[in-house]
């Protein structure tokens, strides 16, 4: 059982369609079909009632929906953890091995980073990863082709700064204790 099965699990129960499940995945409406049949097939017991017209779990559907969302939740919980730990130790036989992480933003308490991730690929150089919140906003940053291992940081930086003193429109706030008012006209 993987972890993809739980969630698309899940999304098939919140959304009571196969078609939407399979939307939101990125996969056909039969994968989806199939993956619920899998689930089936591994708790040996019957998660949607067929019989009816409409979308409907049975009892033991409604157990596995739920533990999936705890399933997810914890998936989701460590892997923010592992990942904006600033280090990490791993016990390999007799031996500790150290891990850091390249993204010293993980450390800085101007940053609230809920997942992030470091690397090289040879197609895009140095490259940053990250869901963070700014100013009370959910953002996902991509960071690609960075010229040296700092840049990333320093691009990611900017971006903060930039978030920070512009609305979610992009309307520049006004300075504080300024007396500047700012509306934003529909239509």
């Amino acid at each position: 059982m993987q972890i993809e099965n739980f969630k698309i699990f899940a999304d098939l129960v919140e959304t009571k369609s196969f078609s939407k499940a399979a939307k939101i995945n990125g996969i056909t409406q039969s994968a989806v079909s199939q993956q619920a049949r899998a689930m089936e097939r591994h708790f040996k017991t019957l998660l949607i009632d067929r019989s009816q017209k409409q979308f409907q779990l049975t009892r033991e559907g409604q157990r596995v929906y739920e533990a999936s969302k705890e399933v997810l939740h914890q998936y989701d919980k460590l892997l923010s953890e592992l990942t904006t730990s600033p280090e990490h130790a791993v016990e390999v036989g007799n031996r500790t091995l150290q891990f850091h992480t390249t993204n010293r933003l993980v450390r800085s308490p101007a940053w609230d980073i809920m997942l992030q991730k470091t690397g090289y690929i040879s197609e895009a150089g140095q490259c940053l990863v990250m869901s963070a919140k700014v100013a009370g906003r959910k953002l996902i940053m991509v960071f690609l082709d960075s010229a040296g291992k700092l840049s990333r940081i320093g691009d990611a930086e900017r971006v903060r700064k930039w978030v920070e003193t512009h609305s979610p429109t992009g309307v520049p706030l006004p300075a504080a204790g300024g007396n500047t008012v700012i509306r934003q006209v529909n239509g």
